[in-house]
C-alpha cells in the first residue's frame, strides 16, 4: 500500500523500480518486480496513503494474516497497532533511520506450536519413569547371560533402566539425590564393562545420558503457564483451536500423573537393528496410545462447546500432540502502551562492551524524539537540505531536550541521563530521516524471518523489539 508515484529519485535508491515506471504508481511498480522473486507468489497493490486508510477504513486490515508496516511514523503506527489489536492481526514494524534499525512485533496473542528449539533438548525417553511396555522390555533382558556382541549392543536407555532399578532396591526406592550419589551411579555403569573402557559404546552413551535416569520429569515453564492460562477454562465456540487442544492436553496431563504425551522419537544409539526396531516399536505404540487418548479429549471439549468433532483435523491434532513440550504463548505490549506508559524493563549498561551513548536503546529514544518533532512539524530534524549549520545545531539542541524528556518519563529505569549525549542528537539530525540500503537490507531480512515465524507458528518470535546500531554493528533485543 503506497500512494506515491515513481520519480527519478526512486530509480536511484529503490531496487524494485526502474525508469520505465516513472510517473506510475510506486505500489504497482514494486509489486510487479517483487513477484518476480518467486513464481508461486501473487501480489496486489493498493495505491492509497496508508494513513488515510487507517483513519477512514480500519476494517480493511482485519482480513489479513499479518500486517507489515515499514517507515511509518510513531502516531500512524500507534493507530495501526490499535486496529491490529482489535482485529487480532499480528503487526510487524520495520524501520530504518540513517544507520539505525528497528523491528517491533505486536501480537495480541501468538501461539507457538512448533518451537524447534536450538540446541535440541534431551529427548523424552522416560528412563526415570518408564511406561509398562518399556519396563517390560528392560526386564526381559538379562545382561549377565548375553554374549559379548549382544552385551555391547544393548541400547543405553535399557541399561539405565535396569541399573536404576537395582539402585532403588538398595536406596529405599529413591534415585540419586546429590552429586556424590550421581557419581556413584555412573560408577555402577562403568563397573559392568567387560572390555577396556570406551570399547563398548553403549556404556559410554549410558554414562553421558545418566542424568536422564535421576533427573525428575519436568514440563517447561512456558508449557505450564499455557496449561494454567484462563483461556483453557473459557471455552466457547469461538475459542481458537490452540486453546481447545490446550484444554484437552491439561486433562490428559491430569490423568497421566503430570506427563505430556510421548512424542515417540528416539535418538541414534548403539544397538543391533533388531533391538532398535523393537525399542522403536515400543515407543511408537505408546505414542499412538497417548495420541488416541489426547484426541478423545479434544473430541470431548469440542462436543462440550457445541462444535463437531471434525472441526480440528487429525493432522492439526498430531502436530500439536507431537510438540506439546514446546508450546509457547506470546502476548506483546501494544504500541500504545509502549508510547504512552513507562517501560517495565530495567536495563544495565555494560561500559566494557560499548560506550553508554552507543547502546541501541539510547539511539531509539532519540529516534522517538525525532518522531515527536515530526508529529508536531511534519518534518524530521535535518530533513531540510537547505538548512544552515546554525539551524542544524539548533535542531540538535531541540532534539536533545526532547529526548531527555522522553527518557525521563518512559525509560527512566533503562537509561542513565549521562548516556543521552549531544553527539547522538547531532548524528540523528545529520541523518535527516534518510533510509540507507545496507541497514534496510539487514532489517528487512530479520523482519521477514520474524514474519514467517508469526505466520507458521514455528520458532519463537522475538519479544518484542530488536534495535540495531549500525555505527557499532550492535543489535539487541528489548521488551518495550
Amino acid at each position: 500500500m503506497d500512494a506515491h508515484v515513481v520519480s527519478e529519485f526512486d530509480c536511484s535508491n529503490n531496487f524494485f523500480v526502474d525508469e520505465s515506471f516513472i510517473g506510475k504508481p510506486r505500489a504497482e511498480a514494486v509489486k510487479t518486480l517483487l513477484v518476480e522473486l518467486n513464481p508461486d507468489v501473487k501480489g496486489h497493490a493498493v495505491c492509497k496513503d496508508p494513513r488515510e486508510v487507517i483513519a477512514k477504513d480500519p476494517a480493511f486490515f482485519s482480513k489479513f494474516t499479518l500486517i507489515l508496516a515499514t517507515q511509518m511514523d510513531e502516531q500512524t503506527l500507534m493507530a495501526l497497532g490499535e486496529i491490529c489489536s482489535k482485529a487480532n492481526v499480528p503487526l510487524v514494524v520495520a524501520r530504518t533511520y540513517g544507520l539505525m534499525g528497528h523491528i517491533r512485533l505486536f501480537s495480541k496473542e501468538h501461539h507457538v506450536i512448533e518451537l524447534k528449539p536450538s540446541p535440541e533438548p534431551a529427548p523424552d525417553l522416560r528412563v526415570n519413569n518408564p511406561f509398562p511396555a518399556l519396563q517390560a522390555l528392560a526386564d526381559s533382558i538379562d545382561l549377565a547371560k548375553l554374549d559379548g556382541f549382544e552385551f555391547k549392543h544393548v541400547p543405553f536407555l535399557l541399561i539405565l533402566i535396569k541399573l536404576m532399578d537395582e539402585w532403588k532396591r538398595t536406596h529405599e526406592g529413591k534415585v540419586p539425590q546429590n552429586y556424590a550419589q550421581k557419581e556413584e551411579f555412573k560408577k555402577t555403569i562403568r563397573s559392568i564393562a567387560r572390555l577396556p573402557w570406551g570399547e563398548e559404546e553403549n556404556l559410554s552413551e549410558a554414562v553421558n545420558s545418566a542424568f536422564q535416569a535421576f533427573a525428575p520429569y519436568r514440563i517447561r515453564d512456558e508449557v505450564q503457564d499455557t496449561l494454567r492460562d484462563s483461556k483453557c477454562d473459557e471455552m466457547t465456540k469461538s475459542s481458537p483451536h490452540f486453546w481447545i487442544m490446550a484444554r484437552a492436553l491439561r486433562e490428559f496431563c491430569n490423568e497421566n500423573s503430570g506427563l505430556l504425551p510421548l512424542p515417540g522419537t528416539l535418538p541414534d544409539m548403539t544397538s543391533t537393528t533388531t533391538r532398535f526396531v523393537e525399542l522403536q516399536n515400543c515407543f511408537s505404540q505408546k505414542a499412538k496410545e497417548d495420541f488416541t487418548s489426547f484426541s478423545a479429549k479434544v473430541d470431548a471439549v469440542l462436543k462440550q462447546i457445541g462444535l463437531p468433532v471434525d472441526s480440528i483435523s487429525a493432522d492439526e491434532r498430531m502436530t500439536f500432540c507431537s510438540n506439546t513440550s514446546g508450546l509457547v504463548v506470546v502476548r506483546d505490549r501494544s504500541l500504545k502502551e509502549e508510547f504512552t506508559s513507562p517501560s517495565p524493563q530495567d536495563y544495565m549498561f555494560d561500559p566494557s562492551e560499548i560506550p553508554d551513548y552507543m547502546q541501541p536503546i539510547v539511539w531509539y529514544v532519540f529516534w522517538r524524539a525525532c518522531d515527536s518533532i515530526f508529529s508536531a512539524t511534519g518534518k524530521y530534524p535535518g530533513e531540510n537540505p537547505d538548512a544552515t549549520e546554525a539551524e542544524l545545531a539548533a535542531e540538535a539542541e531541540v532534539l536533545l531536550k526532547r529526548a531527555k524528556e522522553i527518557a525521563s518519563t518512559r525509560y527512566k529505569t533503562m537509561i542513565p541521563e549521562s548516556a543521552l549525549d549531544p553527539q547522538v542528537a547531532v548524528e540523528m539530525v545529520r541523518y535527516g530521516g534518510c533510509e540507507m540500503h545496507n541497514v534496510a537490507a539487514l532489517i528487512g531480512g530479520i523482519a521477514a524471518e520474524e514474519s514467517v515465524k508469526l505466520i507458521t507458528q514455528q520458532y519463537q518470535p522475538l519479544n518484542n523489539t530488536f534495535l540495531f546500531n549500525g555505527i557499532k554493528a550492535v543489535g539487541k533485543y528489548y521488551q518495550l
